[in-house]
């Protein structure tokens, strides 16, 4: 189901209770969103550039509540990019497809690697929040995030701009 937004809304509004059918989907330009709750029991409140992950539960029953806790979840349940604040158990937008400027990634230290153009970026298996590169290539593990469209160096450097792939609207 497709939405648009209410009036005065802006996508990084988030609310204590729903003001849209949790799951729907919204196209901007070239870029897809989807509103959802972030589970109150997620790792942390989201931050821009969060990678979020559908719960098992709403995995199975309609994609409709996120959490960034990765032990609670599946790296294939990639659900969007956080691109903007929502506290735990309150409900708001999410980018799943289109350019973004921020995901963030986990610090690569456990590959040493950089980050370059055109790799693959998929959810991290053990950090909360973040994605983790597959080298251009070579075969992704689980389902696409989105691909690297800069560079981003080695071990300091704490996001990296991507297309994202995850659903388009």
């Amino acid at each position: 189901m497709k939405r648009e937004l209410q009036e005065a809304e802006t996508l990084t509004d988030t609310t204590t209770t729903a003001i849209h059918k949790l799951g729907i989907t919204f196209r901007d330009g070239d870029k897809s969103y989807r509103y959802v709750q972030l589970d109150a029991s997620a790792a942390a409140a989201a931050t821009a550039g969060r990678v979020l992950y559908f719960t098992t539960a709403s995995y199975v029953a309609g994609k409709k509540i996120v959490t960034d806790d990765i032990s609670t979840t599946k790296q294939s349940f990639v659900a969007g990019i956080a691109i903007g604040a929502i506290a735990l158990g309150a409900h708001g937008w999410i980018q799943t497809w289109g350019y973004n400027a921020e995901v963030d990634m986990f610090n690569n230290a456990d590959s040493g690697a950089s980050v370059a153009v055109g790799d693959a970026i998929i959810g991290h298996a053990t950090t909360d929040g973040n994605g983790k590169l597959v080298a251009a290539g070579t075969a992704p593990t689980h389902k696409v995030v989105g691909w690297a469209t800069a560079a981003m160096g080695g071990l300091s450097a704490s996001t990296v701009a991507v297309f994202l792939e995850i659903e388009e609207a």
